[in-house]
């Protein structure tokens, strides 16, 4: 009997360990789902967070930056997205004097012109390059 209650006792502790294993098995299956779950909402939060990196960085990136000279001061005008035009009160009178002769930039080639505004970025750099004395630099943003 007693090699009978031992091989009983392997065939109890043999089912315990398959039951255990289904166990295991099953909390692995289910981890590795979570895992999965997980490296794709990681994934989406980094695009997320690039995505907004971008906006933010363009947000507070001039769409331009022109440096130069009004008479013998040295200014800089910049166009900020979200506020528009920043620069001196002196390059500002000056310009607005560019736009109340009604100047208009062209080409040269027989293409549109545009005329000098300060509402948008491009007729708003155009004049203010013209309204300074000289230009020492110009900076655009290229998307």
């Amino acid at each position: 009997m007693p090699a009978e209650g031992q091989a009983q006792a392997l065939v109890d502790r043999c089912d315990q360990m398959v039951v255990r294993s289904k166990v295991t098995c099953a909390h692995s299956a289910r981890l590795q789902s979570a895992i999965a779950a997980s490296h794709h909402d990681a994934r989406l939060l980094r695009e997320t967070v690039v995505t907004q990196r971008r906006a933010m960085l363009l947000a507070r990136t001039p769409l331009f930056l022109v440096c130069g000279r009004l008479d013998d001061d040295e200014v800089e005008a910049r166009w900020v997205p979200g506020h528009g035009l920043m620069c001196p009160p002196a390059l500002l009178a000056r310009a607005e004097v560019v736009v109340a002769l009604g100047e208009t930039f062209s080409p040269g080639d027989g293409g549109g012109s545009v005329t000098a505004t300060l509402d948008t970025p491009l007729s708003a750099m155009l004049t203010i390059m013209r309204a300074m004395s000289s230009v020492t630099s110009l900076d655009m943003l290229m998307e």
